[in-house]
């Protein structure tokens, strides 16, 4: 009986993991095919400081999300986002999905007792992403390639972060990409930069968890 309710669990849970993943994937397509004006979408213009952004940031849904990352740039040279980044992770589409890209990145992604951190983007265009330890201590791992190119949302440009050429081929993150634009706001004590990171197995762009990177000035 035990067996047979833990199999029946399992069942549950990974249809309510694979619906969860069809409505991100959906939604994506959704709008990306109805790139028009009316779906494109702004921060208010009075958001000035990088905190309120961030407080604005983390209370969207992830379908508002990828409408305000449609609609931002790609920065118009890759040296003007070189240096260190914090990052956030936002909501992705209900419970199910935020839990499971919090999981991902938080513990597997960081390996051990490493959280996620942001990113640090170097002037060869490379960079890699920061972990915090338990001890404070923030070290770097998974190492990237930065270029400019399409994104897999839009014809637009994005800045691409690629880790293909620093991970093995069995490596759950050989096919992963960031994609990052600008979040272009008056703030006058930092700068935002709105992503969609995604993996090649998971279901690609169509399946992207919005994230961003902050710094101050």
């Amino acid at each position: 009986m035990i067996i047979v309710n833990i199999v029946r669990a399992a069942a549950v849970a990974i249809a309510a993991l694979s619906g969860s993943v069809a409505r991100n994937i959906w939604q994506t397509y959704q709008l990306s095919n109805q790139e028009k004006p009316q779906l494109r979408l702004e921060l208010p213009k009075e958001i000035t400081k990088v905190d309120d952004a961030l407080t604005k940031l983390k209370s969207m849904k992830r379908k508002e999300l990828v409408q305000l990352y449609m609609s931002c740039d790609a920065p118009n040279d890759l040296s003007l986002i070189y240096g260190r980044w914090n990052g956030t992770l936002l909501e992705n589409n209900g419970w199910i999905m935020t839990s499971v890209s919090n999981l991902i990145t938080y513990y597997f992604f960081g390996i051990g007792d490493r959280r996620w951190n942001g990113k640090t983007f170097a002037e060869d265009s490379t960079g890699w992403n920061r972990f915090k330890t338990k001890d404070g201590k923030i070290e770097l791992v998974h190492k990237i390639d930065l270029s400019l190119g399409p994104s897999g949302i839009t014809d637009k440009y994005a800045a691409l972060a690629q880790y293909a050429s620093y991970q093995s081929f069995f490596s759950p993150w050989q096919t992963m990409v960031d994609e990052l634009r600008v979040l272009k706001l008056d703030y006058v004590d930092g700068e935002i930069l709105i992503c969609m990171g995604y993996m090649g197995w998971s279901g690609g762009i169509l399946n992207a968890s919005p994230f961003c990177l902050h710094r101050m000035k």
